[in-house]
């Protein structure tokens, strides 16, 4: 499957090289990686055109991540290590979260939940579905009803 990609990807890679993504041995590494991740998770089922589907994928996923990283480190790049404070210990997050999960009930309700999980905690809401056994679709319509009202909430 690679050897047949191999032109698509070196053309990837190659445009990768001249926005300066990463070393030419960074985005080779990565760019195998991930369009061997998205060859084994692919939908045949829902996929018509292989090729171009992973080759502009694994691009798309490249170009995030690398996206992801310039953010990251923009956004932590004027902070001082003296400046940062220590993380609030266990205890503190968990009271933390009550205070949170508390302020969100008296907006949103039975929802605080589905919006803490989603929102705080970094799970999609596929999977907070099934962890409180939801529907995917109800789950979805809940989550954004709940948005909807804290939005409505927040802003005047």
């Amino acid at each position: 499957m690679l050897l047949s990609l191999w032109p698509g990807l070196d053309a990837i890679r190659n445009r990768c090289l001249r926005r300066r993504v990463g070393t030419a041995d960074e985005i080779s590494s990565d760019l195998l990686a991930r369009s061997t991740e998205i060859i084994r998770t692919l939908d045949l089922g829902r996929v018509t055109n292989i090729a171009a589907t992973v080759l502009m994928n694994t691009e798309r996923d490249l170009l995030r991540a690398h996206r992801r990283e310039i953010d990251r480190q923009q956004s932590c790049a004027e902070v001082e290590p003296d400046w940062i404070a220590a993380p609030p210990s266990w205890a503190e997050r968990a009271r933390m979260r009550a205070e949170l999960r508390a302020d969100l009930s008296a907006v949103i309700g039975s929802d605080a939940d589905l919006v803490l999980g989603v929102a705080v905690d970094g799970l999609n809401q596929i999977e907070m579905a099934s962890a409180l056994r939801l529907s995917d679709g109800a789950a979805r319509k809940r989550y954004q009803r709940a948005a909807a009202r804290l939005r409505g909430h927040y802003r005047p």
